[in-house]
């Protein structure tokens, strides 16, 4: 995997916001043959696990943590932490993706596509 030049960095960095055509696309892709919050649920937990490029950064509540992973929890996703050397499970929607050298930014907008498929169900 090759890791982004600076002159991408930059250009990534002044990415726009993700556009409602993109979110939807990852919505469909995601629920796809699916019926039901239940198995919606379960497609959100198997296609984020295959989607994200794990680890990565987070904040919540101002701190930043790392992310090892996805389960699926109380009908609803929770994200896999370290922090200060223990794991915790925190909500998607309570935190926001780092930029980091690696810029995930495609882990940004694959979060944000689940965290409006919440909102409108």
């Amino acid at each position: 995997m090759r890791l982004p030049q600076k002159k991408d960095r930059e250009h990534l960095q002044k990415r726009p916001i993700y556009s409602d055509e993109e979110i939807a696309e990852i919505i469909e892709e995601a629920t796809v043959d699916s019926y039901g919050r239940d198995e919606e649920i379960n497609s959100w937990a198997a296609y984020l696990e295959d989607e994200l490029a794990f680890p990565f950064l987070v904040k919540i509540l101002g701190k930043t943590v790392q992310v090892i992973k996805i389960e699926e929890k109380y009908n609803s996703l929770k994200l896999v932490v370290i922090s200060e050397g223990k794991k915790y499970q925190v909500d998607v929607n309570d935190v926001e993706v780092v930029k980091s050298e690696t810029l995930h930014i495609r882990n940004e907008l694959l979060l944000n596509a689940y965290r409006k498929w919440c909102n409108n169900e």
